[in-house]
């Protein structure tokens, strides 16, 4: 089978949306972007100057208050805690952190909790083959007042893609 646009219809169809972006781009009084790198990348790909770009960063949704610091030290008094965030899907990379902790020579002393929902079951059973013999809590969907009260020593907020902004590291 052929498919319907081989490879130099596909590099033609990406330089003629870059031309266009670039045009567009060009003429705009203001371009915001969420992120100097945003900006930097859109730069390179657009061969517009990274200064014709202005970093206008998302709102924040909410403002959670600092949690206190866990009692004692992690690996000697209690286990490591660890947090991630995010919906679980293969492109955030929570299964970047758990292969880590399979691999933690001190992953007893480790415990994670993942907060987040996973509409693919396939995804959500690989992660928990990947979480057995580990501490890790999967927690579900997750709203601002569940972040402000976890406790946990350190956030691992690993991804597999570009991301224009993060609202997790937010």
């Amino acid at each position: 089978e052929k498919p319907w646009h081989g490879p130099s219809e596909i590099a033609r169809a990406i330089e003629l949306w870059r031309d266009d972006a670039r045009n567009e781009l060009a003429l705009a009084r203001r371009v915001f972007v969420p992120s100097r790198s945003q900006g930097e990348l859109v730069s390179r790909v657009t061969s517009l100057p990274a200064e014709h770009f202005t970093v206008l960063p998302h709102g924040i949704a909410a403002e959670l208050p600092p949690s206190p610091p866990l009692p004692g030290v992690p690996g000697r008094d209690r286990p490591l805690r660890v947090a991630c965030w995010s919906h679980l899907y293969p492109a955030k990379g929570q299964q970047v952190l758990l292969e880590a902790l399979r691999r933690a020579r001190h992953r007893a002393q480790i415990e994670v909790d993942l907060l987040g929902e996973c509409w693919d079951p396939a995804h959500r059973a690989s992660l928990e083959s990947l979480a057995q013999g580990s501490a890790v809590q999967f927690r579900g969907a997750f709203r601002p007042p569940e972040l402000a009260a976890l406790r946990a020593d350190l956030a691992v907020l690993p991804s597999l893609c570009h991301e224009s902004y993060s609202f997790v590291v937010d």
